[in-house]
């Protein structure tokens, strides 16, 4: 390995002006090679669970009706069972709520992000360039 010479006209660099660095990441689970659940559609799916409404999780997202129900189908298609419950509007009003398969989709995501945070801690911590 090569010894770096050091001039006495080099800069020193204080330490302050060292960089530090982080480890960083997201999480998403992936089927076919297409995400399938990340932090956004989890929270889209928490929201329709909270407000019982496609409209109003949307809404709250600041995305459009469209495409929340386009996600929504979208993951109840790819799933091994639907993720949310889908009523027909109407006269008596429409509706949507998670599936039991849904809570723990969505508790298994946490559950993973959890890990995958810790880790990045972890390597954060023992990170040294």
């Amino acid at each position: 390995m090569d010894q770096i010479e050091f001039k006495a006209d080099m800069p020193i660099m204080a330490e302050a002006d060292i960089c530090s660095y982080t480890v960083g990441g997201r999480v998403w689970i992936a089927s076919g090679g297409r995400a399938f659940l990340g932090r956004g559609r989890v929270q889209l799916l928490e929201l329709v669970e909270q407000t019982g409404s496609v409209r109003q999780a949307a809404r709250s997202l600041g995305m459009s009706y469209r495409n929340a129900l386009r996600l929504i189908h979208n993951i109840n298609a790819r799933a091994a069972a639907p993720l949310v419950t889908l009523n027909q509007g109407g006269r008596g009003g429409g509706g949507a709520a998670l599936t039991a398969y849904g809570h723990h989709a969505v508790a298994q995501y946490y559950c993973i992000e959890e890990q995958f945070n810790l880790f990045l801690a972890e390597h954060t911590a023992g990170l040294v360039l």
